[in-house]
């Protein structure tokens, strides 16, 4: 077992028994000390990402919440658009068929509203289970917030120019054909 310098100090006689005793009480008090600043570091660090975290969830939780009112905001400003802008269709006794999504809808028009609709100066949407029209610049503007809404826009198609050697160029297609 080899000697410390320390013992080695005290056989040569530089340093006495007090000033031993106080250098190995010095170093036991820096390394408690030490200890003690780590372990300190180390919940500050934790503290601090406990914070961290918790102000993330909380700005997610803002973030929902602010969605989640423009929501119904849009909503609440689509339906008031809908109850001012309105048109009730008018009973006929011949329906106007047209194509929803994948599906063919009837809708009894009057031959006024029939003609609007297939001009594309009015839009058939649904409120509540019931289907009635409403014009363009209204329907517009539902999409332009809510591009999901259900809305059906018949724009008339243009027809290509008639060829020469067309032999029905002379009859005109209805726009309007029931069907």
């Amino acid at each position: 077992v080899g000697n410390s310098f320390q013992d080695q100090f005290l056989k040569a006689g530089l340093i006495d028994e007090k000033q031993a005793k106080q250098v190995t009480k010095e170093k036991r008090e820096t390394g408690k000390k030490l200890r003690r600043e780590r372990g300190v570091d180390e919940s500050k660090l934790q503290a601090d990402r406990a914070r961290q975290q918790q102000a993330q969830h909380a700005a997610q939780l803002n973030k929902a919440r602010d969605e989640k009112q423009r929501r119904q905001a849009v909503t609440a400003e689509i339906r008031q658009l809908i109850d001012a802008h309105r048109i009730e269709p008018e009973e006929s006794d011949t329906p106007f068929s047209y194509t929803e999504g994948d599906r063919i809808k009837r809708l009894y028009l009057s031959p006024a509203q029939r003609q609007r609709v297939t001009k594309g100066q009015l839009a058939i949407s649904r409120k509540g289970g019931k289907h009635l029209l409403l014009p363009l610049e209204i329907a517009q503007k539902i999409l332009q917030r809510n591009p999901d809404y259900p809305m059906v826009i018949l724009t008339p198609e243009e027809s290509p120019p008639p060829t020469s050697d067309d032999p029905y160029a002379d009859y005109v297609i209805p726009d309007d054909l029931i069907w």
